[in-house]
């Protein structure tokens, strides 16, 4: 099937109308989503990334609905440390320093919904598509 559609190892419902998602991958893709909050709070925001990351490379060859849920939540979390180390730099100027403030806020909300909402999805059996992506799994 197509990337966007359901993967390969769901099957029917007992009508054949829609597909089901297993339980064991509806699970592993929500850990995908979630471990990046997992990460905000042990690692201090640091590596938000590396939930996703370890999950991609587990099941990479063994599930596409999780592959495309961790390598989406990983590609989301790359474009949000971009722009953290962005508001890094600008911490360092007098006139940056608002800036940045807004940033960091801005992505913190950011991270913390959109990765909540990608959970929940998961859990549903549905494809989460975050609203900004530095594409570089797949």
């Amino acid at each position: 099937m197509s990337n966007y559609g359901y993967p390969n190892n769901a099957y029917p419902n007992q009508y054949g109308q829609h597909y089901v998602i297993p339980t064991e991958d509806r699970s592993a893709a929500a850990l995908a989503h979630g471990s990046t909050l997992i990460a905000l709070v042990f690692s201090v925001g640091s590596l938000p990334f590396l939930g996703p990351l370890v999950m991609w490379l587990l099941y990479k060859d063994r599930s596409p609905y999780v592959r495309r849920a961790a390598a989406s939540a990983f590609n989301f979390n790359i474009w949000l440390t971009l722009a953290n180390v962005v508001a890094w730099i600008l911490v360092f100027t007098i006139i940056g320093s608002p800036v940045a403030a807004i940033i960091f806020i801005v992505t913190t909300i950011m991270q913390v919904w959109c990765h909540l909402r990608g959970t929940l999805k998961s859990l549903q059996g549905e494809d989460y598509r975050y609203p900004f992506q530095t594409r570089i799994l797949s």
